[in-house]
């Protein structure tokens, strides 16, 4: 367990985390490409950048987390879910997800639309995503 660690930037590059939790301080980046994360909690923290590119995430909670940014890039998600935390941007370009609970978050930005499969959203978020869910197929939305 990790408590009110506060760091500029953490380097954590292809490591493996289990049964692990962080609960709030604040990272400025968290550098995690290629890492394993199993039955993690992340808890009221302040995450500027958090970078999973090519990570294999099972089990993830990210709870009442500010996150300015996560690259997920090439990343497998699963059981993976933000409850009331808000993403500032969100990239899931050639991502894989299963069963990612993405209703409980506030998304400013989705990088990857047609990488959603195995999402959950709500119906506030489908309304947001709209033009971009529209745009996929090539569908034109002008306005009324």
């Amino acid at each position: 367990m990790l408590d009110g660690l506060t760091a500029a930037s953490l380097d954590l590059a292809d490591s493996t985390w289990r049964d692990s939790e962080l609960t709030g301080g604040r990272l400025g980046a968290i550098q995690l490409p290629g890492a394993t994360m199993t039955a993690v909690r992340f808890r009221g923290s302040k995450l500027g950048f958090v970078n999973l590119a090519g990570a294999k995430l099972d089990d993830v909670a990210f709870e009442a987390c500010e996150i300015g940014g996560i690259d997920a890039r090439g990343a497998t998600l699963h059981s993976v879910r933000f409850s009331d935390s808000s993403i500032t941007e969100l990239n899931l370009t050639e991502a894989r997800l299963s069963k990612v609970d993405l209703s409980g978050a506030r998304l400013s930005s989705l990088v990857g639309v047609d990488n959603l499969r195995g999402a959950i959203v709500n119906r506030a978020q489908v309304l947001d995503l709209a033009p971009q869910l529209a745009a996929q197929p090539g569908l034109e939305v002008r306005p009324d």
